[in-house]
């Protein structure tokens, strides 16, 4: 418990009303709640923030929301476009080819840079034993 009362909703909105009657007196009505007067100020400021949420309609706040998602799925579409057109000109490469362009330390994983350059995933993993020797590392087991 971290020694902080907490107070229902209920009783936040009751006072934050009483607030906003005319001639309410903060001071008074925070000694007749037991609490702090600074309580008083903040219930009645969210509950005044708060009102004109209160009678804005459904269709208001889906209008302002519809610009968002037209111009969300516009951005899908274009990048899905994109990424298809990329996939057709790649998958029109030699394998090797297509297995140098994957990135080992890149943002995407190595399972899904083979996926989106149609490769299978042990491909890209296997390493020749020319390609070892030319590198440097030790040629992979034939046993």
């Amino acid at each position: 418990m971290n020694g902080k009362r907490q107070h229902p909703p209920c009783f936040k909105a009751a006072v934050a009303l009483e607030a906003m009657r005319a001639g309410a007196e903060p001071a008074g009505i925070a000694k007749a709640n037991g609490i702090h007067i600074s309580l008083v100020y903040a219930w009645r400021q969210r509950l005044i923030d708060a009102m004109a949420a209160a009678f804005q309609s459904d269709d208001a706040a889906a209008r302002e929301r519809e610009p968002d998602s037209r111009r969300l799925a516009r951005q899908i579409e274009r990048l899905r476009t994109e990424r298809d057109w990329l996939c057709r000109v790649v998958s029109n490469m030699p394998r090797r080819k297509r297995a140098n362009l994957v990135e080992r330390d890149g943002d995407l994983s190595i399972s899904t840079q083979a996926r989106l350059l149609g490769l299978h995933r042990s491909m890209v993993y296997y390493q020749s034993e020319k390609r070892a020797a030319a590198t440097g590392a030790p040629p992979p087991d034939t046993a």
